[in-house]
C-alpha cells in the first residue's frame, strides 16, 4: 500500500551524532526536469554531494526551483541514491525531502509505487511525513520514532503490547534497512548490559 505517512510532529530532536546539513538544491537547466538523461546527471550530483559530507547526516533535497519533474527523471534520481543508501554504499548519510510541488510529488509517489521505494519528506508546513510503500505496523513505529526522537524495542511493545520482541526487532531492522532509522548501542539503564537505540531519519 502507498501512504504518505502524516507524523503529527512539527520538529524532531536529532541524537548528537546525526546532524542535518544544507540543503542541497535539485535544479536543472530550467524549472522543468525531463527524462533519464537529466535524471542521471542529477543523481551524480547528489551522490558526489553525499559522498563528500560527514557520516551520520541528514542531506534534505531541496526541490524548490523545480516546478515540474516526469517520471523518468524522478525515477533515474531517487531510485537510484534511495538503493544506494539501503544497501549501505552510501554509509550513514541520509536524504529528506522537501519543498514538494505538488505534481513533483505526484511523480515521486508514482515511483516509489513502482519501485518498492519510501522515503521521509517535510511539509512546508514542517511536518514529517513518509511517502512511498510502507506498512502501517512499519509506518507507526517511525512515527513512534519521530515524536520521541529516540527509541528502544521497549518503547515500541509499549504501543504494541500483544507484538513479541521478536517482530518488534524485524520492524526495528526493517526501518533501519529502508533508511527510516539509524542505530547505535548503549547501555541499558538499570541492567548493567547493553541495548540499542533507533532515531528516525527525519
Amino acid at each position: 500500500m502507498c501512504l504518505s505517512y502524516l507524523v503529527n510532529m512539527m520538529k524532531s530532536p536529532l541524537m548528537a551524532g546525526l546532524k542535518r546539513q544544507k540543503p542541497h538544491e535539485v535544479r536543472g537547466k530550467t524549472d522543468v526536469l525531463n527524462g533519464r538523461r537529466e535524471g542521471r546527471a542529477l543523481a551524480d550530483r547528489l551522490l558526489a554531494h553525499l559522498a563528500a559530507i560527514e557520516p551520520d547526516s541528514i542531506l534534505p533535497l531541496d526541490f524548490g526551483q523545480v516546478r515540474f519533474m516526469d517520471f523518468s527523471c524522478a525515477d533515474e534520481l531517487l531510485t537510484r541514491v534511495l538503493r544506494r543508501i539501503r544497501s549501505g554504499e552510501l554509509g550513514t548519510r541520509f536524504i529528506l525531502l522537501q519543498d514538494l510541488a505538488p505534481s513533483v510529488e505526484e511523480n515521486l509517489a508514482a515511483v516509489f509505487q513502482i519501485r518498492d521505494l519510501v522515503c521521509p519528506k517535510r511539509t512546508k508546513g514542517g511536518k514529517i511525513e513518509l511517502l512511498g510503500k510502507i506498512g502501517p505496523e512499519l509506518a507507526e513505529t517511525y512515527q513512534l520514532a519521530v515524536r520521541k526522537g529516540r527509541i528502544t524495542a521497549r518503547d515500541v511493545m509499549a504501543i504494541a503490547p500483544d507484538v513479541g520482541i521478536s517482530a518488534i526487532s524485524n520492524r526495528l531492522a526493517k526501518l533501519q534497512t529502508l533508511g527510516l532509522l539509524v542505530r547505535t548501542q548503549e547501555g541499558a539503564p538499570g541492567t548493567g548490559g547493553r541495548q540499542f537505540v533507533y532515531q528516525a531519519v527525519c
